[in-house]
């Protein structure tokens, strides 16, 4: 294979060279939080030579890369990775509620960097309501908190309190003396589960739910 590379194109060894340099930063900005100054020099690197990756932000595409670490973790959490992690530094709590803690290492610091961009589009989808807490959770379609502004006294803990347990479907007398008329149109229009499927954190600004690094850089 060696030998053979002395028959390639000029243009042809020209793409294979681009796709080695970017595939290495790619990489490593997939694992760790690059430092800023580092990323400001690849950029100037790039923006010498024609071509480039094509990324705006190099900045930004780490955090979005790191917070992709993040959305794999809450999708597996039986994953050796989600396991591994949670064992180590957010035992007892969830990853959302992790802090960041002392002598931890780079890779970690890095991974709850990422988590900010998660959190800017990070909500439940409502499925039976069980796993959501009225108050504390993101799960109003309304960024960029995705959370209820009502301190109703007699809000119920969790959403699925909101939903009437026979016929599936929300409790709208309940809902309108609870929370605020704009909120209350947001809830009623929620489509919820008729089938008593679990709720699950989905990505806000993608049409599936899945976050995706295209969706920031």
């Amino acid at each position: 294979m060696a030998g053979r590379s002395n028959f390639y194109p000029l243009a042809g060894k020209e793409v294979l060279i681009k796709v080695v340099a970017m595939a290495m930063p790619n990489h490593a900005m997939s694992c760790f939080k690059l430092p800023v100054s580092l990323c400001r020099e690849i950029e100037s690197e790039i923006a010498q030579k024609d071509g480039g990756m094509g990324f705006r932000d190099l900045v930004c595409f780490n955090l979005a890369m790191l917070a992709k670490i993040g959305w794999r973790i809450l999708g597996q959490p039986q994953s050796l990775l989600g396991k591994v992690l949670h064992d180590k530094y957010h035992h007892g709590v969830g990853f959302l509620d992790a802090r960041l803690g002392r002598k931890v290492s780079w890779g970690w610091r890095g991974i709850l960097q990422g988590r900010r961009i998660l959190l800017a589009g990070l909500r439940w989808r409502v499925g039976n309501g069980e796993r959501i807490r009225v108050t504390e959770d993101p799960w109003l379609p309304k960024p960029y908190t995705f959370k209820t502004s009502s301190r109703h006294p007699e809000l119920p803990m969790i959403v699925a309190e909101l939903i009437d347990s026979e016929s599936k479907a929300w409790r709208c007398d309940l809902i309108s003396q609870l929370f605020e008329p704009h909120e209350v149109r947001l809830i009623t229009s929620m489509p919820i589960s008729r089938w008593g499927c679990p709720d699950r954190l989905v990505w806000h600004f993608h049409k599936q739910g899945a976050y995706t690094v295209p969706v920031w850089v």
